[in-house]
């Protein structure tokens, strides 16, 4: 490599560190500039010298080496982490990998592997550094886009089923519109679609390095409709290998190409939901008529003004607003304090039919009441400029829930 890459190696054995430190130094392309025993001093170490890369030895201790590790990603957010273990459990891989680690290696390891292995992510990083900083001076601007997500933190409430249709009726209507699977862990897209895509979004974060508008085109389904489809990665296991920065460069590619990204999320709050909270235009936060519901999606509320993030792009869409329960639409509004963007009557048949038959009710039955609902939810979003999706003050606190 024309560079050389700094690494710190983290071991509680003297020896080993030795035995990592000379394996490293045989090549010269790497330089280690520190050694620290343990994470307290590994991060004593870091606020003094600055390598691009961590090779941390774990032990036996998981829970005291994940937060070792999450401290280390948290402080310092552009150094990559690469986990040495003797766990060969795939259990201990997400657990490391979710709490920030770039990669994960079996003790013993090789020359050869450790160091392909830091050469990688340090290639990987530079480069996805590198086009974040791109867009950011760019401006994102290309042409006007909208990134519209879905979102709740309540399961079961017709988020995937909202977003699937209102994005065919945006196809539909004229506007170059892809539907992004982001509910990693579970996501049925495809499924809704009757699509069976040859690529999902892991394929597609394994080749983060080369992307560009073109290339990410290859990795995306086709709908009749028009729309285009960025599927869920096809295992559960798989949403460990997709990373927060991952997800904002799929994004900002996809912006190019563009007039509507629609997002699928998961109801789980982690870092990947909250990236792409900041970077959505709409975030229409979908709730029904329960009171689970209602709490979920007003603790994630809380938990997005406390981050200072921009609860003006938030409206409220109230879903099966027309079930008989003790919750009314006016108890929605009133929880937040704010008026309802969109209400949507229920039709358990209806909705059922069309995910069995994997052909979305918004054109199966055009003329439906809830297909209609939606495709004026679509005219809606059209209707409205892209709003800002940073900079504007956070909404004031919610109110306490107001029944029990």
């Amino acid at each position: 490599m024309a560079e050389t890459v700094e690494v710190l190696i983290i071991d509680e054995n003297n020896d080993t560190r030795q035995s990592l430190k000379e394996m490293l130094g045989a090549n010269p392309g790497i330089e280690v500039i520190g050694e620290a025993r343990d994470g307290k001093e590994a991060l004593n170490r870091l606020s003094i010298i600055s390598p691009s890369i961590v090779v941390m030895s774990v032990s036996e201790e998981v829970s005291e080496s994940i937060k070792d590790l999450e401290a280390i990603v948290l402080r310092y957010p552009t150094v990559g982490v690469i986990v040495l273990s003797q766990h060969r459990d795939w259990y201990y891989v997400r657990q490391y990998m979710r709490a920030g680690a770039k990669d994960y290696l079996y003790m013993p390891v090789t020359q050869d592997i450790l160091i392909a292995t830091i050469e990688d992510v340090y290639r990987m990083d530079k480069e996805i550094h590198r086009r974040n900083s791109e867009a950011f001076r760019m401006g994102q601007d290309v042409h006007p886009v909208k990134i519209v997500s879905f979102v709740s933190s309540k399961g079961g409430v017709g988020r995937t089923t909202l977003a699937v249709n209102t994005a065919v009726a945006l196809a539909a209507s004229g506007k170059k519109t892809v539907l992004a699977d982001f509910d990693l862990q579970s996501g049925v897209v495809s499924l809704c679609l009757n699509l069976k895509p040859s690529r999902t979004l892991t394929d597609l974060v394994h080749e983060m390095v080369e992307i560009d508008p073109d290339l990410l085109e290859r990795y995306l389904s086709s709908h009749e409709s028009g729309l285009r489809v960025l599927p869920a990665p096809r295992h559960p296991e798989e949403m460990e290998l997709i990373r927060p920065a991952d997800i904002r460069v799929v994004l900002q590619s996809l912006q190019k190409n563009y007039d509507f990204i629609v997002i699928d999320t998961s109801a789980v709050i982690n870092d990947l939901l909250l990236t792409i909270l900041e970077l959505s235009n709409d975030i229409l936060l979908v709730t029904t008529p329960s009171l689970p519901a209602l709490h979920n999606n007003r603790e994630l509320m809380n938990l997005m003004i406390e981050l200072n993030y921009n609860t003006a792009k938030v409206h409220q869409i109230v879903n099966r607003a027309t079930l008989k329960h003790g919750v009314t639409v006016k108890d929605v509004a009133d929880t937040f304090s704010t008026d309802i963007y969109w209400q949507l009557d229920d039709d358990a048949g209806l909705v059922e039919r069309a995910a069995n038959e994997g052909i979305p009710f918004v054109t199966s039955a055009q003329r439906h009441r809830l297909a209609r609902q939606i495709q004026d939810l679509a005219h809606r979003l059209q209707e409205q400029s892209a709003p800002e999706t940073t900079g504007k003050p956070a909404a004031p606190k919610l109110k306490k829930r107001h029944r029990q």
